[in-house]
C-alpha cells in the first residue's frame, strides 16, 4: 500500500497532504517542552529509590504517576515525564 491510500480502516497521508491550519509553525515548534517518558520498574522500595536519585541528579519532573503492581509479581511500575536539557546536544 502506498501513502496516501485508504486500506483496512486507516489513511496514510503525508504531511505536506495536511491542512495548513494543522502543521505546526516555527512559533509553536519554539514552545514544545522537550520530555521523554519514561516507565520504572522494579521492587517498590527501588522504584522509589530510582525515582529520588534522579530528582537529586537535577531532572525536571513534569508528571509523576502513582506506583502501580505488575500482574502476579511483587513488582511495580511508575510513569514519569521528564524534561530534557535544552543545552544539551545529542
Amino acid at each position: 500500500m502506498e501513502l496516501g491510500q485508504k486500506g483496512k480502516g486507516r489513511t496514510f497521508k503525508l504531511y505536506h497532504d495536511v491542512p495548513e491550519r494543522y502543521k505546526a509553525t516555527e512559533h509553536m515548534n519554539e514552545e514544545l517542552i522537550r520530555m521523554i517518558k519514561l516507565r520504572i520498574q522494579g521492587l517498590s522500595a527501588e522504584v522509589e529509590k530510582f525515582t529520588e536519585q534522579l530528582k537529586k541528579d537535577g531532572y525536571h519532573f513534569l508528571m509523576e504517576s502513582d506506583d502501580y503492581p505488575n500482574r502476579n509479581s511483587e513488582y511495580v511500575r511508575r510513569y514519569v515525564e521528564v524534561m530534557l536539557d535544552e543545552d544539551q546536544d545529542q
